[in-house]
C-alpha cells in the first residue's frame, strides 16, 4: 500500500517539518492550511491520499472538515482514514472526534517519529478494527523534545586513485551504521552524496547539550575508521557535523524542503572548516559551537 497522506494544519512551520520528515521516510505528502483547502486538495488529487491528518483548531474547524470527509458522497469511492491532532482538552474533544468519524485522535505535542509510527499503524488497520477502536481514546502525551536535522561529513579523498578513495564508500556505510547504533532504530538516515549523511531524529532529553554530546560521540567513533585516519594523516582533514533544531529550521524557511535543509547544513560545515571547528548546532537565536 502506498504511504500517502494529506496534512492539514494552519501552523505552516510545524506542518512543514512533519512533511519533511514523512517524505524522508517514503511518504507521499500533500499539504493544506485550512479545512476548505484540504477538501479541495483531496478532491482534485489524481491519486487520493489514503490518510488525512487534521488539526482540530485550524481555520474552518478540523471537526467539521472531518465530518465532511466522512459523509461527502463525492468522496465515497476514496474515503480516507482520518487522524485528528489535538492539543486541547481530552475529555471534551475525544467524544466529539468520535462522533464526526475520526479514526485516530493524537495529542499534541507529538514528534515527527511518533506521527510516522502512528500513521503507519492507522494505514495498516482494517475498517473492522477501526470500528472497534474508535478515536475516543487519546494516545499518550509525548514529553517535550527537540527535533533535529544533522549532517555528518567524512573527509573526501584528496587524490583520485588513492587508497583513501577506495575506503570512502566503506567509511560512509560505517557512518550510517554508527548513527543507527547511536540514535536508535527510529531515527531517519539518508546518504546525501559520497561523503555526507543526513540524520533526522528527536532528542527526548530536550536540551542541546545532550544533542552535542551524542554528536561528539559519533565523531570520536568516526575518527577511528581507516579512511578518516588516513585523511587526517595525509591531508589533515577530519570528520565534522552540523545540526539545526526544528524551531531554527522553520525560521530558515516556512516550508523547508530537503534540499534547503541540506544546503544550509553544508553551509554550516563550510564555516566550520574555515574556522577550524568540527561541529556547530543551531537553535532558536542561539548558537552552540564546539571548537576542536
Amino acid at each position: 500500500m502506498i504511504q500517502s497522506v494529506l496534512l492539514a494544519d494552519d501552523d505552516t512551520q510545524l506542518r512543514g517539518f512533519f512533511a519533511l520528515f514523512l517524505r524522508s521516510n517514503g511518504w507521499q505528502v500533500a499539504e493544506a492550511g485550512t479545512g476548505t483547502e484540504a477538501l479541495k486538495t483531496f478532491r482534485t488529487a489524481a491519486v487520493k491520499p489514503a490518510l488525512v491528518v487534521l488539526d482540530i483548531r485550524m481555520h474552518n474547524d478540523g471537526l467539521s472538515t472531518c465530518r465532511t470527509f466522512k459523509t461527502d458522497t463525492f468522496i465515497a469511492k476514496h474515503r480516507p482514514k482520518i487522524a485528528i491532532l489535538s492539543g486541547a482538552d481530552r475529555g471534551k474533544y475525544g467524544p466529539l472526534a468520535q462522533r464526526v468519524g475520526a479514526d485516530m485522535l493524537l495529542s499534541k505535542p507529538i514528534t515527527p517519529q511518533e506521527l510516522h509510527v502512528k500513521l503507519k499503524r492507522l494505514l495498516n488497520q482494517s475498517p473492522s478494527a477501526l470500528e472497534e477502536k474508535r478515536a475516543h481514546r487519546l494516545d499518550p502525551v509525548v514529553k517535550r523534545a527537540v527535533s533535529m536535522a544533522m549532517l555528518f561529513q567524512v573527509p573526501p579523498s584528496g587524490r583520485h586513485g588513492d587508497p583513501n578513495q577506495a575506503n570512502l564508500a566503506i567509511a560512509l556505510d560505517n557512518t550510517c551504521r554508527i548513527l543507527r547504533e547511536q540514535y536508535g532504530p527510529r531515527c531517519s538516515i539518508k546518504k546525501i552524496d559520497d561523503h555526507a549523511v543526513l540524520l533526522l531524529y528527536v532528542e527526548h532529553q530536550g536540551n542541546m547539550a545532550t544533542v552535542n554530546r551524542r554528536a561528539q560521540n559519533v565523531l570520536a567513533r568516526l575518527d577511528h575508521l581507516d579512511h578518516c585516519e588516513q585523511a587526517a594523516q595525509l591531508d589533515n582533514k577530519r570528520c565534522c557535523f552540523s545540526g539545526i533544531s526544528l524551531e531554527a529550521l522553520t525560521r530558515l524557511a516556512s516550508n523547508p524542503s530537503l534540499p534547503v535543509v541540506v544546503a544550509h547544513l553544508k553551509s554550516m560545515i563550510r564555516q566550520n572548516l574555515r574556522s577550524g571547528q568540527r561541529g556547530t548546532l543551531t537553535a532558536v537565536e542561539r548558537f552552540y559551537d564546539q571548537v576542536d
